[in-house]
């Protein structure tokens, strides 16, 4: 997409702005391409590919006749091969797309049809419009929803499924709204959804070794968005439940044909979300419903690829809840004490450098706030410290303070593997709840700061920690004995 220029000869151009590559699941796009005078006409395609199929069989040139098992087993290896072809074809699409986007030095925008239609249409009337991956959980909803009996799709998914759809919404919605008050040409996010491609969802039929695992029957995918770009090319769509089943048994040689199409989509979706995450210019965490502190592997790898690339920033939505399990696993656990400890130091001896504070005091400050874990706050008037005056006690107490506070959110970023690559680029947003989190007020704070740049990006960063850090501590003083840096220092 772009728009017109004109030379200094009054020639008019086509100036190149962004680049968006619409796609979609493969099922979907081998539906569409069966219907009559497609390029994969059903009958057509059977009648077509059987005698190569018995030539490979047999090597004969004529098919005498297939038994009724293996004309089904023909029409699977030929959905199957159809639908690796079609894997093959949206790659070259992504990487062709990519090519002409560096090759022009504008943003790349791979965005699936069942995104909702205002997405596309903020991209294309605001080319400079900032995009962000959405990294949350995938495997835990599908268990739940493979699990469940419910009569409706919000009952066998559960909210968590809901709520990140509403996200992306909510995160337009915001840049709509800044959009009407300051009539600016480009403001806002657009969220990316790694969910609006959902093709491995192959049910299983047993608890067997790997080849009998699995079956040829699909399961609901994620739920799409209302008003979707998406239009669905038949009644089975979008979960094609029966698209590769034929409601027999499959043979042992079905289903390595059906482990072989597994393995390609599984492939396919490392690349997939991995140059999402490259191409996007923020990454988004989001974890309102999570039920521990533990960090989902593709999650985990979504960040890893992100901290590999070039500096844009990250932001990680928490709820209440959520934050007090990771914090109660920080004080049990040795290693985040220790990791924690390293962290004080570091910050520590950030707040101490370039200070005028004579070396023997460092050295006091080390030696009894740190290792004795003992407040600042507490000393004035202590005997072992009648040689300080209190202007240095209250340097001393705004380093510490200040080093805890760093420590505290160097931890939780470490824990998230969200590692700072510069100053100010990740930023840890605290909701009371699941709704507080998708609401207007607080995803205009989170939309603000990943489109920030500069100063705006830095104060962003601190108005968001601030709270978060506010709340921790106030976790500490309510569920523990001790004081705030004994615990946190993990001493006895």
């Amino acid at each position: 997409m772009g728009k017109d220029s004109t030379d200094s000869d009054g020639t008019r151009r086509l100036q190149l702005r962004r680049v968006i590559v619409l796609i979609d699941d493969i099922y979907d796009m081998y539906a569409r391409l069966q219907k009559a005078d497609g390029l994969y006409q059903r009958d057509r395609a059977i009648e077509d590919y059987t005698p190569h199929a018995w030539k490979l069989a047999t090597g004969g040139l004529l098919p005498v006749g297939f038994t009724a098992e293996q004309t089904r087993s023909v029409i699977l290896d030929m959905d199957v091969k159809n639908l690796l072809r079609l894997i093959a074809w949206r790659r070259s699409e992504m990487v062709a797309a990519e090519g002409i986007a560096k090759a022009f030095d504008v943003p790349l925008t791979v965005l699936s049809v069942k995104h909702e239609v205002d997405s596309l249409v903020a991209l294309c009337r605001w080319p400079d419009i900032k995009s962000a991956y959405i990294s949350h959980k995938i495997t835990e909803p599908r268990g739940e929803n493979l699990k469940s009996d419910g009569h409706n799709e919000y009952d066998r998914w559960g909210q968590f499924a809901f709520d990140v759809n509403r996200l992306s919404g909510g995160l337009r919605r915001t840049f709509d709204a800044r959009v009407a008050a300051t009539q600016r040409d480009s403001v806002g996010v657009v969220a990316i959804q790694p969910t609006a491609i959902d093709e491995l969802r192959f049910r299983r039929s047993s608890d067997g070794d790997n080849l009998e695992r699995y079956s040829a029957q699909l399961a609901d995918r994620w739920p799409v968005p209302k008003r979707a770009l998406y239009s669905r090319p038949n009644e089975d769509a979008p979960h094609f439940t029966d698209a590769l089943s034929n409601g027999t048994e499959l043979t042992s040689r079905d289903r390595g044909v059906i482990g072989l199409l597994q393995a390609t989509i599984y492939d396919e979706i490392a690349f997939r979300d991995h140059l999402l995450v490259s191409c996007n210019q923020a990454l988004l965490v989001f974890r309102p419903t999570a039920l521990g502190p533990r960090i989902s592997g593709g999650v985990r790898q979504e960040i890893s690829h992100w901290t590999q690339g070039s500096p844009r920033p990250a932001a990680v939505i928490h709820t209440v809840p959520e934050l007090m399990l990771f914090v109660d696993e920080m004080l049990d656990s040795r290693r985040l004490s220790e990791r924690f400890r390293r962290n004080f130091r570091q910050h520590l001896d950030i707040q101490l450098s370039g200070d005028e504070l004579p070396e023997d005091v460092k050295e006091w400050i080390w030696e009894n706030c740190v290792l004795a874990s003992a407040i600042p706050s507490s000393i004035p008037g202590a005997s072992t410290t009648d040689h300080l005056s209190r202007e240095v006690l209250s340097r001393i107490d705004a380093h510490f303070e200040a080093a805890c506070q760093s420590a505290i959110v160097s931890s939780l970023s470490n824990q998230f593997g969200v590692v700072d690559k510069g100053s100010g680029m990740v930023a840890h947003f605290l909701a009371r709840d699941p709704g507080e989190a998708l609401s207007h007020e607080f995803l205009m704070g989170v939309s603000q700061f990943l489109e920030s740049e500069g100063e705006k990006l830095d104060e962003a960063v601190g108005t968001a920690n601030a709270k978060l850090l506010a709340t921790t501590q106030s976790h500490f003083d309510l569920h523990c004995s001790a004081d705030l840096a004994r615990l946190l220092i993990g001493t006895s």
